[in-house]
């Protein structure tokens, strides 16, 4: 049985060994999107909701306030960034690498659904006002 290299198969030479394979590039790559998400999220959707919280009197106190925040959500980013920095350095055993890779996936996942929560929860509240008034 024969093995071509680039392959991750752990056979081969020691590079083959530690090379990533394409599912760990598509994790890597969904990982960079979640990032790009977190770092854009103050212009790109937070603004239209600070606008939005602002017409309707006192701004969102809390997790709200926390996430309209210019800083919170990029800052939030760096964390999923800096372990994915770490799982593409490939002088790491590949465990440890895609170990990384996963984690910061689930990382970049729980920021996006946290900024999304903090900017909803406020709207969520207050139609539960609405339809409990």
């Amino acid at each position: 049985m024969s093995t071509t290299r680039g392959e991750g198969t752990g056979t081969g030479s020691g590079d083959d060994a530690n090379a990533l394979t394409a599912l760990d590039w598509i994790g890597a790559f969904i990982v960079a999107g979640g990032v790009m998400f977190c770092v854009s999220f103050p212009w790109s959707i937070g603004a239209p909701f600070r606008a939005m919280f602002g017409q309707l009197g006192a701004p969102p106190s809390g997790l709200p306030g926390l996430v309209l925040s210019s800083w919170f959500a990029p800052v939030l980013g760096l964390v999923p960034a800096a372990m994915l920095s770490l799982g593409l350095l490939p002088r790491q055993p590949i465990g440890r690498r895609r170990a990384l890779i996963v984690a910061a996936f689930v990382v970049a996942v729980l920021c996006a659904v946290l900024c999304l929560a903090g900017v909803y929860l406020p709207v969520f509240q207050l139609a539960g006002k609405i339809e409990g008034g």
